[in-house]
This record gives structure tokens, C-alpha cells and sequence, in this order.
């Protein structure tokens, strides 16, 4: 991030040498970030609680907030001049200036509210992954007297839309869910198959039962001569090949299988958001970002070696106990109800409106069944 007092906003393809300046009272209280570190950011961040003076290169540019009016204090006699206050606001402050001649015409210009917290980014996280866990604690009580149905409301405005995907990005992007995976890629669980393939008779030193009715009844057979020892009226000949079974060491277990079947369902969850027509390009963006991180490891080798799940054996004792796989297990349940749940109030949590701590004091109310 690099650190100014001013900056200089280029907004040319708008109009020829336009430029919407902003300034700061401090050296540093303006950050710039010039290598796109934060992504899901605007490029240009302010601070919580501090003023900014801005001016428009053009007399005849004025500049808004449709949300929060006070957000933006423009002087009476030169409205290209003015200062913005963000106040408490933290997050994208999505910000509209327009030409006094043309007022039904209005540009975006997105700006970030950095909380004072310096480490209010994991703060973030961290209370959108306790929020999941709450939320799944309260619906899933063993005593409850009833059942709940929750499904997915591909209808929902682009907040609502917004507001699931923060949740399920929330459990994905986790350090846990990151480690689990590569726990699992790195030492899998196996099984031992038999696997049959047709060999020579005379290179098989054991013969089970099976393999005996093989030598007398397959086909291409060779003549037994009289004094061998198998010769008999009954017996003249045997067959030169048959079937015989290796043990192999393999990964196409029951388990490997769910955690294919978890991440294929993680990505088509976020591929599909990305690819609503309602969403905006925000949510686009950070949808395309988690979906490549999935199918980074789904490209995996030993998830080329894993076929498609028949059952889901969710009591298995790996899945529940073993490490890795007993973290994206609880990923998987968690996602199940985040991806589903319907949240009323706090549209401007997500979307960047209100300070990131205030859902969480009040839990109880976001619940829609």
C-alpha cells in the first residue's frame, strides 16, 4: 500500500483532462493499492473517522452519495468543491458525480473506508466464521421440537446474494479449511482392491479355489500329457491362462470420495453466484477468485483417481477423526446452512455500509426459516 496526502483521480474517459482530486490533513492518511493486494477492495482507501477536501478539475462536475447524504458536504457557491466525511462508515463507499447539464447521467467512483482496528480484515473473518457456527449450533439443536427445510433463493436481491457468498467465502478462505486440504492431498487414505488381470499359469504359485475352477473350465486350453501329474480320464487338459487377483493399494475410498464431492459442490456454488444475472461485479469477481482456488485443488492427481460418490458416509470414522478430514467435514456441514440461510437486516453489512462488528451483537435476528 503506498501511503499519500493527495491523490489525483484520472477520470478522462469521462470527459477530456478531467481529474477529481482529494486531500487529505496528514501525510498517510490516503493509501493507494497499486498491486491490487486487497482485490475484493477499492484501489483508492480512506480512514475511518478522518476529512477529506476533493475538487473536481471541471466547475461543472458535482459529486454525491446515494446512500448517506452527510457523507458528502459540498460548499454552496462552488459544489465542485466540497470535503467527504465517512465518519463511522466503514468499507466500499460508493460514491456518483454527474455534469450539472446532464444530471440524469451519473458515474461510480468506489472508495474504501479502512476501520482504525489494524487488524479489522481478520476481524472480519473471523466473525463471519463464528456467526456460521452459531448459526448452525441454533438450527441443528438435537432437542429441537421440529424440523427446518432451507433451500437457496436464486431470487434474492444482489445483497442478499452478497451476504451468502461472504458467508461461504468466509469458510473457504480459512486457514483451517487451506491446511485440511493439503493434509488430505499430501497423505490420503487408502484401501486394498484386488484387481484381476489374466496371467500365465505356470507363474502363479498358489492356486485359491477360484483360480482352480479357472484352470478347468476356461478356454484356451493345453493338452495334459499322460504321465502329468493332473492327468486324469476327467482332466486331459487345462487352460493356459486365467484370471488371477494382485492386491493393489488404492484411493478411491468412500472418504476421498466425499472430499471431491465437497469441493466440486464449494465450486459450482460459486461459479453459479458468479454467473447470476443479478449479480453485481463485485460479487463476480470474488465468486471467479474462490472458484479458481477450488479447482486449483481439484486439478489435484489423486482427484483425477477418485470417481463420483455413490453414498455419502458421513458416520465414517475417518471422516469424523482423522485430521484434515474431520475439518472439511465440519466445513461441509457449516457450508451446507451458510449457503442456504436468508439473512433480514444489515443489507449494508456486506456491501460495506456499517461497522463490521454491529451484526454480530445482534445474532438472533438474522435468521430466516
Amino acid at each position: 500500500m503506498d501511503q499519500k496526502q493527495s491523490i489525483e483521480i484520472n477520470l478522462s474517459h469521462i470527459a477530456e483532462n478531467l481529474y477529481l482530486y482529494i486531500d487529505a490533513k496528514n501525510n498517510g492518511d490516503i493509501e493507494e493499492d497499486i498491486s491490487n493486494q486487497y482485490s475484493n477492495e477499492a484501489q483508492y482507501q480512506l480512514k475511518e473517522g478522518h476529512f477529506y477536501d476533493y475538487e473536481f478539475s471541471d466547475k461543472n462536475y458535482r459529486l454525491v452519495c446515494r446512500d448517506q447524504e452527510n457523507i458528502v458536504q459540498k460548499r454552496k457557491r462552488n459544489g465542485h468543491i466540497g470535503r467527504i466525511v465517512p465518519n463511522i462508515f466503514v468499507g466500499t463507499l460508493s460514491l456518483e458525480f454527474f455534469h450539472v447539464n446532464h444530471i440524469e447521467k451519473k458515474w461510480e467512483q468506489k472508495l474504501e473506508v479502512q476501520s482504525t482496528k489494524t487488524s479489522y480484515r481478520k476481524d472480519y473473518q473471523y466473525m463471519l466464521n463464528s456467526i456460521t457456527e452459531k448459526c448452525t449450533d441454533l438450527i441443528l439443536q438435537a432437542n429441537s421440537p421440529v424440523s427446518h427445510s432451507f433451500e437457496t433463493d436464486f431470487n434474492a436481491d444482489n445483497e442478499t446474494l452478497y451476504q451468502r457468498f461472504a458467508f461461504v467465502k468466509s469458510i473457504i478462505n480459512s486457514e483451517e479449511f487451506e491446511e485440511a486440504v493439503y493434509k488430505i492431498i499430501s497423505a490420503p487414505t487408502t484401501k486394498w482392491t484386488e484387481e484381476a488381470e489374466q496371467t500365465d499359469v505356470r507363474k502363479i504359485k498358489r492356486f485359491r479355489n477360484s483360480e482352480i475352477k479357472q484352470l478347468i473350465n476356461s478356454n484356451n486350453r493345453i493338452k495334459l500329457s499322460v504321465n502329468h501329474s493332473l492327468y486324469s480320464e476327467k482332466l486331459t487338459s487345462v487352460a493356459t491362462k486365467i484370471n488371477s487377483y494382485k492386491k493393489k493399494e488404492s484411493i478411491d475410498t468412500s472418504e476421498n470420495r466425499f472430499i471431491k464431492h465437497a469441493l466440486e459442490t464449494f465450486s459450482n456454488f460459486c461459479m453459479d453466484l458468479g454467473n447470476h444475472p443479478k449479480a453485481g461485479e463485485r460479487l463476480k469477481h470474488e465468486a471467479n477468485v474462490v472458484t479458481e482456488k477450488l479447482e486449483n485443488h481439484l486439478q489435484n492427481n489423486i482427484f483425477k483417481e477418485i470417481s463420483r460418490p455413490t453414498t455419502l458416509k458421513l458416520n465414517s470414522p475417518t471422516l469424523q477423526k482423522k485430521e484434515g478430514y474431520r475439518e472439511v467435514l465440519k466445513v461441509w456441514l457449516k457450508f451446507d446452512l451458510a449457503a442456504k440461510l436468508v439473512w433480514n437486516g444489515g443489507e449494508d453489512v456486506y456491501s460495506g455500509g456499517k461497522k463490521i462488528l454491529q451484526p454480530y451483537m445482534n445474532i438472533g435476528c438474522f435468521l430466516n426459516y
